[in-house]
């Protein structure tokens, strides 16, 4: 499979290290004109096509075949990248969080087939072993703590807190909230008849 990779940041470098292993990767494309990092991106992947102008690297893998998209641009950027690359009717992969608003995943809803975002820790070994402990047991009483402290890093983190929830629980329902100066205590009921306190400390 051919991928464009849109967006240049630290983070890029790491998904790539694993990306070329399996892939080809098409083209690399900045999401500001003056990234610093492009150039050095590109040539330490040996990427020989590359764009600082990610429409035109949409518009160039649009007419490759069996291509699809790699997103790791800016939270700010991604609702235009992501819904230009949507329109092309390709499979797009992007990095977590898709977006600091909720009410922006509304507009994303008909195209859920091409994206996946990406929540690897459901894939991690301690994360399955709670799996198989909790299969069949009922009645279950939980306490979740966030590791993110800031208000910021919750927004920008926690997802995965949640991501995990979804996976070790089919069905989770928000019963109560208690906010505090110093943290917020969701309170959730889940499938299996359990119950979970989901905590976000707040200490700046």
């Amino acid at each position: 499979m051919n991928l464009c990779v849109i967006g240049t940041s630290n983070i890029t470098s790491h998904h790539l290290e694993v990306l070329k292993r399996k892939f080809n990767i098409a083209c690399i494309s900045s999401t500001r004109l003056n990234s610093k990092n492009l150039d050095r991106i590109s040539k330490q992947f040996s990427i020989k096509k590359k764009f600082n102008n990610w429409k035109k690297a949409i518009t160039y893998t649009s007419n490759l075949k069996n291509s699809a998209f790699f997103i790791t641009s800016r939270i700010k950027d991604n609702k235009k990248i992501l819904y230009a690359c949507c329109k092309t009717k390709k499979k797009i992969f992007i990095e977590k969080p898709v977006f600091s608003n909720p009410k922006e995943f509304k507009k994303f809803f008909k195209f859920k087939n091409q994206i996946f975002v990406g929540y690897n820790r459901i894939f991690y070994n301690n994360i399955n072993f709670i799996k198989n402990k909790i299969r069949n047991k009922k009645n279950i009483n939980i306490l979740v703590k966030c590791p993110e402290n800031s208000k910021k890093e919750i927004i920008l983190n926690s997802c995965h807190i949640l991501s995990i929830l979804h996976y070790l629980f089919k069905k989770i329902l928000i019963i109560k909230i208690i906010k505090k100066k110093n943290y917020i205590n969701c309170i959730l009921k889940a499938d299996k008849n359990s119950d979970i306190s989901l905590i976000f400390n707040l200490l700046n």
